[in-house]
């Protein structure tokens, strides 16, 4: 009795885990289904921390693209914590966030208390893994897409939400791969009217991106703003048929293109406020039509020859300005 006491009281020696203490720890844990992909540990902490004290918690997330899995496991420090936010997840309407619905459940309630541990340990294994900063700007991919089923769905009609779920999975699939990346400053605008071009969809760019920029400042402060809207938006173009003519034989519009906007402030400003504004048109004769405004994808490779273009030319400037500078010596 004396040695077991005293090796009981020797510091820094751990006690191996029961299988009382794993059932223990899974009861302590939910699983969450159906969480929204941009939503953030930090959100999934908030919303289930009223409950009770958290030990952690934590999004899976696909180690081939950093999108989350949408599931998550959430460790309350006790268990009957954990009961009590598995009960109200299930009381009335059930648990949302984000607008999503949610499916929580208690880890032993999945009938493979194997696969659960496994599916914690690579959770752990992600979170430690994860570089500080998202570096492909992964947490833009889905904002400004309303998908069926999510808030603001409703004001949608079944043709537009398709098209959002079309260019959803178009952009999951590129995401797929590590050479593309989401654009924190560039946006992609879908369904314009055909005689929407260049010059009237920068306008709508300048107007919602100088709008955020002035803040509640004032209309002099927008209309200053305004004025510097070429520091807002770099760039637009129109996505055009080359092959179809309007009737001034000019290539007609694919209906949809870019916005290159000097700052990621601004250009989420612009998302903001165009994406499913049924109003955004309607000084260009577009009432009701809803825009579909997300995140540019862009290709790795294309910005490395963009970016590579750009220091020749910056080069070349340099080394003609310095010859004219010899020149008039």
């Amino acid at each position: 009795e004396e040695e077991e006491s005293e090796a009981a009281a020797k510091p820094g020696r751990r006690r191996k885990a029961c299988p009382e203490d794993e059932e223990e720890a899974l009861r302590a844990t939910l699983f969450v289904q159906g969480l929204p992909i941009e939503a953030s540990q930090t959100q999934l902490e908030a919303r289930f921390a009223k409950h009770g004290a958290l030990r952690y918690a934590r999004v899976v997330c696909d180690p081939s693209t950093g999108l989350s899995r949408g599931t998550a496991f959430v460790r309350f420090e006790s268990s009957a914590s954990a009961q009590a936010a598995l009960a109200a997840a299930r009381a009335g309407s059930g648990a949302r966030m984000l607008g999503h619905p949610l499916t929580v459940s208690s880890a032993v309630e999945r009938g493979d208390a194997v696969k659960a541990a496994a599916d914690k340990r690579e959770a752990a294994r992600q979170e430690r893994a994860k570089p500080e900063g998202d570096r492909r700007g992964l947490h833009l991919a889905r904002h400004g897409l309303v998908l069926p089923g999510e808030e603001g769905a409703e004001a949608l009609s079944l043709a537009e939400l398709r098209k959002r779920e079309a260019a959803w999975a178009q952009k999951k699939e590129k995401l797929a791969s590590p050479n593309f990346v989401i654009s924190t400053t560039r946006l992609s605008v879908r369904n314009l009217p055909p005689h929407v071009d260049e010059k009237i969809l920068s306008s709508l760019a300048v107007s919602a991106a100088a709008g955020a920029a002035a803040g509640k400042a004032g209309g002099q402060a927008r209309h200053a703003a305004k004025r510097n809207g070429d520091r807002l938006v770099r760039q637009v173009k129109i996505v055009r048929d080359e092959q179809r003519r309007d009737a001034r034989g000019q290539p007609r519009s694919k209906g949809f293109g870019f916005i290159q906007f000097g700052t990621h402030e601004a250009a989420l400003a612009a998302l903001e406020a165009l994406a499913d504004n049924p109003a955004a048109l309607e000084k260009h004769g577009g009432k009701g039509r809803r825009l579909l405004v997300e995140f540019a994808v862009d290709s790795v490779q294309k910005l490395k020859l963009h970016e590579q273009r750009r220091k020749l030319g910056a080069e070349r400037r340099a080394a003609e300005a310095a010859a004219a500078a010899a020149a008039g010596a």
